[in-house]
């Protein structure tokens, strides 16, 4: 996968775009997915949450969007949590290429020929992976 113009950090929660770092977990909430299946187009969006993380300084959306997917997986929550907690990222990383039944576990922040397949896993135990050719992210002010 090709990251345009951006980055994961290695902290597994935060991606860094134009020297600035945006915390995925304390300073954005998880808003929605769409996937278009005919482009093999997916697309992520945060918006900037509350809190001290949520400073005046971040913009107020984060547009990632993927295009070339050519895997797609899903992890249902877990029932047992009283509060789905879908929106909180927990951590994200790129996976080896032959795990492609497991999702979680020994991450890297940087993307290479065997570990290709990003994930993102959330406070519910919702989980989503995904392989792309390319990805981009766009930063939004004034929604």
């Amino acid at each position: 996968m090709k990251l345009k113009k951006f980055n994961l950090a290695d902290n597994s929660i935060a991606v860094e775009k134009d020297g600035q770092q945006f915390d995925l977990h304390n300073g954005f909430i998880f808003v929605g997915t769409n996937y278009d299946v005919i482009n093999q187009e997916l697309s992520l969006r945060w918006v900037k949450g509350y809190g001290e993380a949520a400073t005046d300084k971040l913009p107020d959306e984060l547009l990632f969007e993927f295009t070339g997917v050519s895997f797609l997986k899903a992890r249902e929550r877990d029932l047992g949590k009283p509060y789905p907690r879908d929106e909180f990222l927990k951590q994200m990383g790129f996976m080896d290429n032959s795990n492609v039944d497991e999702i979680g576990g020994n991450y890297t922040h940087k993307p290479s020929d065997d570990s290709n397949h990003l994930c993102l896993e959330f406070e519910s135990g919702f989980a989503m992976k995904f392989d792309a050719e390319e990805a981009t992210l766009q930063t939004k002010v004034n929604i």
